[in-house]
């Protein structure tokens, strides 16, 4: 059976929310981008796997010291992570790999961002 993290929270009413979620296995950063926005959500409770889709063995261990951290963004940082796991990063159905969309004017790629953060930390069992 597979260990995978879930946050579990409940979206803000009102349409315009978006999540990013960090995770870290024993103090090392996961490189999986978890993001989501509340356009099928809004003001429900959601469980949300934090699944690694490029290991299909991937399972957290007993054991393993788990972090996770929740990152309320707004919409253009929302956009530019979300763009990032389509195109940038070249594991979609895009036709090729191109540049995330930037909420940075003047032709820097990028994103700007202020956020509210919340970590939660356990043990694997």
């Amino acid at each position: 059976m597979r260990k995978l993290a879930t946050v579990e929270f409940t979206d803000a009413p009102g349409l315009g929310n978006a999540y990013r979620f960090v995770q870290y296995i024993d103090g090392g950063k996961e490189n999986t981008i978890f993001v989501m926005d509340d356009n099928l959500i809004d003001g429900r409770k959601v469980i949300y796997e934090l699944m690694i889709f490029g290991d299909a063995e991937y399972t957290l261990k007993s054991e393993d010291q788990l972090r996770v951290e929740m990152r309320c963004i707004d919409m253009p940082s929302y956009k530019f992570w979300y763009s990032l796991t389509q195109g940038a990063m070249g594991q979609s159905q895009s036709a090729s790999p191109g540049n995330p969309v930037s909420n940075i004017e003047g032709g820097a790629i990028g994103y700007f961002s202020a956020q509210t953060f919340e970590a939660k930390s356990i043990a694997v069992k």
